[in-house]
């Protein structure tokens, strides 16, 4: 008997089993990825708070550094205030791509961020720093759990502030 090159699939799908055919791809997670990370997390809607817009300039503080020393890393700083008030402003409550693109940089940056300064100030100097950005992190992230949103702006505005003054810090005692 000849194959018509159909394939019917397994009997779970015949019985309207609505699991997939085949193991998703790595692009397909990768695509699952980006989606999951683009999703909004704010329980208030799209309100938006023009202090957390503001304060996302804090990223662009260290683009200063690097364009006094001639360095092309000042466009990673630029891109990553951008992608902090299109993400945190812009798309402030809704989908967006862009809630994915600034946790990749802003993730990339961090780690960059902490690996020179490990690498020139030492351990100590890193935990010196990170204490109040990641408390401004985290006291921003119980607000938004409380869905108090007031409290919200100021910690995560400060967690920006604190964000961008610990990169310029970490840059100028690299030099």
């Amino acid at each position: 008997m000849r194959s018509s090159g159909r394939s019917w699939g397994t009997l779970e799908h015949a019985a309207g089993s609505t699991k997939p055919l085949k193991r998703p791809t790595i692009m397909g997670r990768l695509l699952a990825l980006i989606n999951k990370a683009s999703q909004t997390n704010c329980p208030w809607g799209t309100q938006r708070s023009h202090l957390i817009g503001v304060s996302a300039v804090c990223y662009a503080f260290p683009a200063v550094l690097d364009l006094r020393d001639g360095s092309p890393r000042f466009v990673l700083w630029l891109l990553q205030a951008w992608a902090c008030f299109w993400s945190d402003y812009l798309d402030s409550g809704r989908f967006g791509y862009s809630h994915a693109f600034d946790k990749a940089l802003a993730s990339s940056l961090t780690l960059y961020v902490v690996a020179l300064a490990l690498a020139h100030r030492g351990p100590l100097f890193v935990v010196a720093l990170a204490l109040p950005t990641f408390g401004c992190y985290g006291l921003g992230t119980a607000a938004r759990k409380a869905g108090d949103f007031a409290r919200y702006a100021r910690w995560h505005a400060l967690w920006h502030l604190c964000g961008g003054c610990v990169a310029v810090l970490t840059l100028h005692s690299a030099r």
